[in-house]
């Protein structure tokens, strides 16, 4: 059982709730963890941790309306979560998917204040009209429909099972805040793509974790052809869903555990 104390931020017209993490061994390097939910793994994590949600999250409240959220909101939030973490050492940032997508975003803008970078499969090369496909479903308030589009896309083997594609979905939407939020993240991303030509000028130790079974391993490996000092751990037999879970949690743990091994 992780021991989590929990804390928040203001940032932006809106408060996160973080949790922080003290792993069994004592360990001077900062990680902050930015998912949608899961992170199982961070139970065998050896660093000291911060989780965060992205504002779509149910651990977010929002003082405005949720409609009109602009990228600098999310920018702002990483800067907020960051400025809580302790240590002399410079932050490492974790991201994982739809959350990768923010952290990779706030990487590149901000590379002097992280000491490197960690991405689970992040969502990186969505095509457009599947974002804005999603975020119409979302705003119409079918957002598990919008999930489950997003499933289809990045976990065929859920997807190809109605029972499973139905559960994991309605499991998901439990942790968002509402339609509109997750409209305007899906909106948000397909204005702003990350394209390579960013990717190229990304200068930070950075590591990229994959599922060999996943729709979402090409990510990994185009991000990776083009990130200067890119490393790649794939996680034998995972799927997209599967890297946040308790079988593979393990394994990703440990994969985390040898990027920090290799970052002073």
């Amino acid at each position: 059982m992780l021991k989590v104390k929990k804390m928040v931020v203001n940032s932006m017209g809106a408060t996160l709730q973080l949790g922080r993490i003290t792993p069994k061994i004592p360990n001077l390097k900062n990680l902050i963890v930015a998912a949608c939910s899961g992170n199982l793994f961070l139970r065998d994590v050896a660093a000291q941790t911060v989780q965060m949600y992205i504002r779509g999250h149910v651990n977010v409240h929002l003082e405005g309306d949720a409609r009109g959220m602009k990228l600098s909101h999310y920018m702002s939030d990483f800067d907020a979560v960051l400025g809580s973490a302790k240590g002399k050492k410079k932050p490492i940032l974790f991201g994982y998917s739809h959350a990768g997508y923010f952290a990779t975003s706030y990487a590149l803008g901000n590379q002097e204040k992280i000491g490197g970078l960690i991405l689970m499969e992040p969502a990186l090369y969505t095509p457009k009209e599947e974002l804005l496909n999603r975020a119409n479903l979302a705003s119409k308030g079918q957002g598990a429909q919008a999930i489950e589009a997003m499933i289809h896309f990045t976990d065929p083997k859920i997807g190809r099972n109605k029972l499973a594609l139905a559960k994991t979905s309605e499991a998901i939407m439990k942790d968002m805040a509402s339609n509109d939020l997750l409209a305007e993240e899906f909106r948000i991303r397909a204005e702003h793509p990350i394209v390579e030509e960013q990717l190229k000028g990304l200068n930070v130790p950075t590591f990229l974790i994959g599922g060999t079974a996943s729709g979402a391993a090409y990510m990994v490996e185009r991000a990776a052809r083009v990130i200067p000092k890119a490393s790649v751990l794939w996680i034998r037999g995972a799927t997209h869903l599967d890297l946040i879970g308790g079988e593979f949690a393990t394994q990703v743990g440990a994969a985390i555990n040898a990027c920090l091994n290799q970052l002073d």
